[in-house]
């Protein structure tokens, strides 16, 4: 299970917190580091799977001729500005360890 993973690699010996203000950065080891970078791929590719959903049906619709040419590429226009985005700019690799837990406490990762 993914959780368990994340806790028996998290030891407290293997990171240093910094504080700077009210942003606190974790230094850990590169295994730490490659798990979390593994898991943040994951819960990425998860999470654009499930966005990409909707447009994935509207393709359907179009190929049936239930929906415009115009309309479609009007829905893939807004799915580069909103979902898309969102998701590149939420795992830009600056917050790999909350990435992971909010993943895990989304029910994206298990």
């Amino acid at each position: 299970m993914v959780c368990e993973r994340i806790l028996n690699s998290l030891h407290v010996s293997e990171r240093k917190v910094e504080t700077t203000g009210v942003i606190m950065r974790r230094e850990y080891s590169k295994k730490t580091k490659k798990l979390m970078r593994e898991l943040m791929g994951k819960a990425n590719e998860e999470e654009l799977r499930r966005a990409l959903i909707p447009l994935s049906e509207a393709f359907d619709q179009w190929k049936e001729g239930g929906t415009e040419s115009g309309e479609l590429s009007d829905l893939i226009h807004e799915f580069n500005r909103g979902p898309a985005r969102k998701l590149f700019v939420n795992y830009d690799g600056k917050m790999d360890d909350f990435m992971v837990a909010s993943a895990v406490a989304r029910g994206i990762l298990d």
